[in-house]
């Protein structure tokens, strides 16, 4: 389109648009003196004329990607001849391949630079490669005529009516070899072409946990275990997560061959010039005598695997010389080894890590200066001194499902990152795509890859008024700016593979809801003022920025509270969604379509599946005389309210975790479908595909008819269709259903079942809510389940700890009836074929008053053909029961166990109960938390809180107390966590090292050890004592007085030691081990202002939360976790994700009682 104005065509793949270019984009062009001619222009075009041709050369892509944004910019048709000669002497603009470029380095990357240089009425744009004069193409539109390529579907084009190209003497290379993505899932790589991104010989260089693979694992270990690891207990191990044998000459041999055997052709395939081979993901050194000594002589892990690939390179090279090997530095082998150096064919890739698998770094903050990115950090600096070739792969913003979505505030950080590594050396940089801010994001980075040297702020405000509009961009600005300036003050750092990226940790932790509120406030003011655009594009565009930003910080705090209807904002709908916020379905509703976006880790329908079911969905409404049921089709297709209409009452559990009736299919679905709705029943249709992480669906189809009877009952119908398109078998699959019921008497409830080999009469009356107690069951024979209300059983049963029993069922005629009296005059009678069914499994829960009914379907063998499957008609009944008042069932009052005190000493005592030694801790005044810009923001204000006296133990709570406790409650031993097992001094009897439990096991143990949890106040100031010191012995670090990664992955063993392994770091009143080793549990709720906000005496937390509060650190984390102020947060049930234990405080008024 011509115009006598300059203005932007703004262009997307399949419609283009004209606007006006924003102001600051019209100065840029101004200054660049392109506005008019000069003796020294080369013209290209007046009034939509032609002034000059394109000199091809042979590069016929270069040069037709220049003539379509020259007819973009003003509407003209530049000629493309082939050679100068056709030119005769026209303003011309050449490309042309050069042997180097005049001015640029001797480095590999320069032959992907370019030259741009006028001469008269030439333009000559050249380059040693095709590549290289494809990014010339693009530097010459990007830097010197402004058009912008935003993203793979929208780019600025500046319109204009005359063009001609100014005196140029532009020498560019780029600032790495290879510049790309962590995961691209992007077919086209032209938009990455158009930023002067990929690379050359390949556009992506990363390993593969693929080792296992390459030695052919399989079919050797029979034959030759001595190349596996040997594990710690001393047996060759084959395990896709241990490494190898890396000292062991025979096996480079093999390796070699097989590297030889799976050599392509590189001139065909330059990308096959490397192999990918390294260690499995969750990788365990080899124990041999000659591994350890390599790793000893070496100082790393990785010392092994480096002389392995160089003995099987110095093989295979001697066919093949430019086979090439890239290699991971990942975790344990991240610190490249002190004297043996790759061979000049081995690559290294390190990825964004730690020694520590536990902590695994920090990808939220910059890599340089942060304690918990110090191995990263030392591993990017000295592999590039020792490698011919250092790739990075920084797995930051791409996260299993979570946040991805929601605000991950690292633009800023990795920008510096990018500058770091080019200032290191780094041959590769390759960046995760991500969601939050992901155009902006990416679009930074990428120029940032090609030119390290440019101003990010600049870049990011250019982006933000090209793709937001100039009316939000400023908005968007100082939100950008704002949500920085939390991450900094919350001094809170994580992995983006670890549980601690959580949207609902990031809220606790960074982004409270007061300050939740200011950014949706914010983003609010943005969409506002982008509505007021001409084009509809900025307002898209921003409200796609306020969906990957705050929306799922608002539905994750949601998750915390119950399943309700509430009515949508904006369409006036009823939904049924976490929490009573009327804004929370145009929130997910963003969210969905925000998995539209490409360049995502996960196939789209799975993302969209994921996004969807965690938070709510649009409901359908069935009802008759007898219920009315709600039905959630985009909540994996649940019936999420049953209402028996005679009596009011709802038939179905509803709480924050579960909500009615649910299937439970194989692998994954698809967002579910209504196929149909009438008055009395839906039908709903899904689509189910395997459980391979990244697999898409396939024409695997579920269907579910839910309909209400004149009978007075619910009937489901249910079937499957394997329509013979798919090419994912799903082979020894079960399909089954899941009524979660409301018991809402539980002391007065029973039930029956009838059928399938099971004849049960079951009490849920003595059932206790930690599933110690007994339950009472009788041969139900002829009785109703109405009659399970009578507590005079003569067989007794105990159920395990989850209260769960699983009766199989063997009889496959007739059917099996399950009736249940909930105690308040109901009872619900659900009857199905027995046939079909496998198993039945009950599982009561008294707390939350529910019941779980699961039927388990038979093995089913899904293949690749056509076939269809209908399952077991269910039909559930209700019908209203004489209400019983009253049952002779009585719990047994527990007394509460009073403390057993024994002082030894003026400020010693022990707890007879448990044998743990106490140091009392005086009354009185301390300074907690620390002051403004040391620690985290939920650490400050510092200031005086006082204390009553108390005793507090003087080590972590063991692992033989905890057997104590055992032996005395009569409970069952559970199954350890991981951490439990990871002693490092196995001299030590096990029962000395600290016992790793969930906070609720913990606060058990207090209870019957007439103790409590402390407080957090309680904890700091035994801790730290009175005078604000930042670690129990003073303001340094000392790795001697602590259990850091000093003494852990830093000396190649990951794990605990001792209780009383650190006396040298004993705090001012005689505590010990309160400065790393294991994390400890205190009593609080964790809330990011509470030390603002918290009474100046005796606080006791807030009143409730998501998740408690650990202190103290630990051995696999670094020592700012470590320091006394310092506060971390994890949910009250984890046991597992990281080494949690904890001790005891008993309050007294007086020290010796």
């Amino acid at each position: 389109m011509n115009t006598k104005q300059k203005g932007f065509e703004m262009h997307s793949p399949n419609k283009s648009r004209t606007g006006f270019i924003i102001a600051f984009l019209i100065g840029c062009i101004a200054f660049l003196g392109i506005s008019s001619k000069t003796c020294a222009d080369v013209p290209v075009f007046e009034n939509g004329k032609a002034k000059c041709v394109i000199v091809s050369n042979g590069h016929k892509k270069q040069a037709e990607e220049l003539q379509k944004y020259f007819k973009k910019i003003g509407g003209a048709d530049i000629p493309i001849v082939e050679n100068g000669e056709a030119a005769k002497g026209q303003a011309s603009i050449v490309l042309d391949i050069v042997g180097k470029i005049k001015g640029s380095s001797d480095k590999e990357k320069a032959k992907q630079g370019y030259m741009l240089k006028t001469d008269k009425n030439v333009l000559s744009i050249s380059s040693p490669t095709e590549r290289g004069l494809l990014y010339g193409v693009y530097g010459l539109l990007t830097d010197h005529l402004g058009v912008r390529f935003y993203t793979p579907e929208f780019e600025l084009v500046p319109a204009r009516t005359d063009l001609s190209i100014p005196e140029l003497n532009d020498i560019q290379e780029p600032g790495f070899q290879i510049r790309g993505y962590v995961y691209n899932p992007l077919q086209d790589k032209a938009w990455l072409y158009k930023n002067r991104c990929g690379g050359l010989p390949v556009d992506n260089l990363s390993s593969d946990h693929s080792l296992y693979t390459w030695i052919a694992a399989d079919k050797n270990f029979k034959d030759h275990p001595e190349w596996f690891a040997l594990n710690r207990s001393g047996k060759r191990e084959k395990d896709w997560g241990m490494g190898v044998c890396g000292t062991n000459k025979e096996l480079a041999k093999e390796l070699a061959k097989n590297m030889l055997a799976g050599y392509k052709n590189p001139d065909d395939k330059p990308e096959m010039r490397f192999l990918r081979i390294a260690q499995g993901d969750g990788f365990t050194p080899c124990q041999c005598p000659e591994c350890r000594a390599l790793v000893q002589k070496e100082g790393t892990e990785a010392a092994p695997t480096i002389m392995l690939l160089n003995g099987a390179l110095e093989e295979a090279t001697k066919t093949y010389p430019n086979l090439h090997v890239i290699t991971y530095s990942y975790f344990n082998t991240l610190i490249p080894p002190k004297n043996l150096k790759p061979h000049k064919n081995l690559w290294i890739n390190v990825v964004s890590s730690s020694l520590s698998q536990n902590q695994a770094g920090d990808q939220l903050n910059e890599i340089q200066g942060i304690p918990a990115n110090r191995h990263y950090e030392r591993a990017i600096t000295e592999w590039c001194k020792s490698a011919s070739g250092v790739t990075i792969y920084h797995w930051d913003g791409v996260d299993q499902g979570n946040s991805e979505y929601s605000e991950w505030p690292n633009l800023f950080p990795h920008c510096k990152d990018i500058k770091f590594w080019y200032e290191a050396g780094v041959t590769g940089a390759q960046v995760a795509g991500k969601v939050n801010w992901g155009p902006l994001s990416e679009y930074t980075w990428f120029n940032l890859m090609w030119n390290p040297k440019q101003d990010a702020e600049k870049l990011v405000k250019d982006f933000l008024k090209g793709y937001y509009g100039e009316k939000a961009a400023p908005i968007l600005w100082d939100y950008l700016v704002y949500v920085d300036k939390l991450r900094k003050e919350s001094g809170y750092g994580c992995p983006t593979v670890r549980w601690s990226s959580w949207a609902t940790i990031m809220v606790d932790k960074i982004f409270t809801p007061e300050v939740c509120e200011k950014m949706d406030k914010m983003m609010d003011e943005a969409i506002k003022a982008a509505s007021t655009e001409k084009d509809p594009i900025y307002l898209k565009h921003t409200t796609d920025a306020k969906a990957s930003s705050v929306d799922q910080l608002f539905l994750s705090v949601a998750k915390t509270k119950p399943y309700q209807i509430v009515k949508d904002n904006v369409s006036g709908k009823d939904w049924f969604v976490h929490g009573n916020d009327p804004n929370a379905p145009a929130r997910i509703e963003r969210l969905a379509a925000m998995t539209d976006r490409p360049r995502m880790y996960h196939p789209l329908e799975i993302r969209k599946t994921w996004v969807v079911r965690e938070h709510g969905s649009p409901v359908a409404k069935i009802a008759n005389n007898d219920f009315s049921a709600i039905i959630a089709p985009k909540l994996d297709g649940r019936i999420v309210s049953l209402i028996h209409k005679p009596t009011g009452k709802e038939l179905f559990a509803i709480d924050e975790n579960q909500a009615g009736y649910k299937d439970g299919i194989p692998g994954k679905t698809k967002v579910w479908d209504i196929k149909e709705a009438t008055g009395n029943s839906v039908a709903t249709i899904t689509k189910i595909g395997p459980v391979e992480w990244l697999s898409s669906f396939g024409e695997h189809l579920f269907r579910r008819t839910v309909s209400l009877q004149k009978d007075g009952s619910l009937q489901i119908d249910r079937d499957y269709e394997n329509l013979g398109k798919s090419s994912c078998p799903m082979p020894g699959c079960r399909f089954s259903s899941v009524w979660p019921l409301a018991l809402p008497e539980a002391s007065l409830s029973a039930l029956g079942i009838q059928g399938g080999g099971i004849d049960k009469c079951i009490s849920l009356a003595n059932l206790d809510p930690s599933g110690a107690a007994p339950v009472k069951t009788q041969r139900a024979k002829d009785r109703l389940a109405a009659d399970c209300q009578n507590p005079l059983f003569d067989e007794m049963t105990e159920l395990p700890g989850s209260n769960e029993m699983v009766f199989p069922i063997s009889k496959k005629e007739g059917n099996i009836s399950i009736q249940l009296t909930r105690g308040d005059g109901i009872l619900l009678e659900l009857t199905s074929p027995a046939d079909g069914w496998e198993t039945l499994t009950i599982r009561p829960n008294i707390e939350k008053k529910t019941l779980e009914i699961t039927l388990t379907g038979v093995q089913q063998q899904i293949g690749k053909d056509a076939m269809k499957l209908a399952f077991p008609q269910e039909v559930l009944k209700v019908r209203e029961v004489k209400k019983i008042e009253t049952i002779a069932a009585k719990k047994e009052i527990k007394e509460k166990i009073q403390p057993k005190i024994k002082v030894t000493g003026k400020d010693s005592a022990i707890n007879e109960i448990d044998g743990a030694e106490l140091i009392w801790i005086p009354a009185g005044k301390f300074l907690r938390g620390s002051k403004p810009g040391i620690g985290g923001s939920d650490e400050w204000p510092q200031r005086e809180i006082e204390l009553d006296g108390y005793w507090i133990y003087k080590y972590p709570v063991t692992f033989g107390q905890f057997k104590k406790y055992i032996a005395a409650t009569g409970k069952k031993m559970p199954e350890m966590p991981w951490g439990q097992a990871m002693m490092l001094d196995k001299s030590v009897s096990e029962d000395k090292y600290p016992v790793i439990l969930s906070w609720v096991e913990a606060e058990d143990y207090a209870k019957w050890a007439a103790a409590s949890l402390p407080s957090e106040a309680q904890w700091e100031k035994a801790a730290r004592g009175t005078d604000g010191r930042e670690y129990p012995w003073g303001d340094k670090w000392i790795p001697e007085n602590a259990v850091g990664m000093e003494r852990t992955v830093e000396q190649f063993q990951d794990g605990m030691f001792p209780v009383g392994s650190s006396p040298k770091g004993i705090s001012p009143y005689g505590v010990e081990d309160m400065a790393g080793n294991v994390w400890e549990w205190v009593a609080d709720w964790y809330e990011q202002d509470y030390y603002k906000n918290s009474p100046a005496k005796n606080p006791q937390g807030p009143e409730n939360g998501a998740n408690k509060v650990l202190r103290g650190g630990d051995g696999v984390w670094s020592e700012d976790c470590a320091r006394s102020a310092a506060r971390f947060l994890c949910p009250p049930k984890a046991r597992d994700y990281v080494k949690t234990g904890f001790r005891c405080v008993i309050v007294s008024a007086d020290q010796n009682k």
